[in-house]
């Protein structure tokens, strides 16, 4: 033995509980079939690069070969509902990724195999809808584009008919077309009839109520306090085309004149109604 050489010392050797544990190899657990291979080769690569100390951090416990569980009062938490169809597909492969090899979970209910089973059918699903939804898209732009075609087709047919017809009406309707309504020049329009104010149990208030007339635009109402002695000065109360207006802020005990005009015809406005006198309650 060579007296330089001296043996090399034991060295000191601790174990922590994770150290101990043994390194859970990510595998991926989705029967595959020929309608979910694009959701299990993401699945795939997703739990493959997943490695054992990221599984763990995202456990609030510490995973150990024997790992015991205080209980507290956490509860789950899904919030399902708000979640689109894509946000539920990538939410539910998180947490099945998160499954794989997990200690703390070593028989989960319902199996593995059910759950990858209906996560697959799931997104088998919403692929066959999001490609009909393509599809649908597609043919609505090719049948809009075919009616405005058609639309322009008939365009040049009608006026081919109103020629040829020289816009005799029977003529018209024996090419199964109809014909337009002549228009009818509205003439002088008459004031509204039966303007009625009438009291309301809230002081300071009067109701003016009137019949319509036909051809009618809108109305214009107009108030005057009445003062002895002295000309009447109209303000405009309401402009449009309900039968009635509440007028309000009037004085008690005053009396007020109204009258009203119809908004519309060849004139533009009708000659003002009879005035009628009120007062205020």
């Amino acid at each position: 033995m060579n007296p330089t050489s001296h043996p090399a010392p034991a060295r000191a050797r601790t174990h922590s509980a994770e150290s101990r544990s043994p390194q859970p190899q990510a595998t991926a657990r989705h029967h595959v079939s020929p309608g979910e291979q694009p959701r299990e080769a993401r699945a795939t690569q997703r739990v493959a690069t997943r490695t054992t100390a990221s599984v763990r951090a995202a456990l609030p416990l510490a995973i150990s070969d024997d790992p015991t569980l205080l209980p507290g009062t956490a509860q789950v938490k899904l919030a399902l509902q708000p979640r689109t169809d894509a946000e539920l597909i990538t939410f539910a492969e998180g947490h099945a990724a998160a499954l794989v090899d997990n200690p703390l979970f070593p028989h989960p209910v319902p199996s593995v195999d059910d759950f990858d089973h209906r996560l697959a059918a799931f997104e088998a699903s919403l692929t066959e809808v999001e490609n009909l939804r393509v599809q649908l898209l597609n043919l609505t732009q090719q049948k809009d584009q075919l009616r405005r075609e058609l639309e322009a087709t008939f365009n040049q047919r009608a006026a081919y008919i109103q020629l040829v017809s020289q816009g005799n009406p029977d003529a018209i309707a024996s090419a199964g077309l109809s014909t337009r309504r002549p228009r009818i020049r509205t003439g002088t329009l008459p004031p509204p009839q039966n303007l009625i104010a009438s009291v309301t149990q809230i002081p300071g208030q009067l109701l003016l109520t009137w019949e319509t007339v036909r051809g009618v635009r809108s109305f214009q109402l107009e108030c005057a306090p009445i003062t002895d002695g002295e000309p009447l000065h109209w303000t405009t109360l309401y402009v449009g085309g309900q039968l009635k207006h509440l007028a309000t802020d009037l004085t008690p005990g005053q009396r007020y004149a109204f009258r009203i005009a119809t908004i519309g015809g060849k004139d533009g406005r009708s000659a003002w109604s009879p005035v009628v006198e009120r007062m205020a309650a």
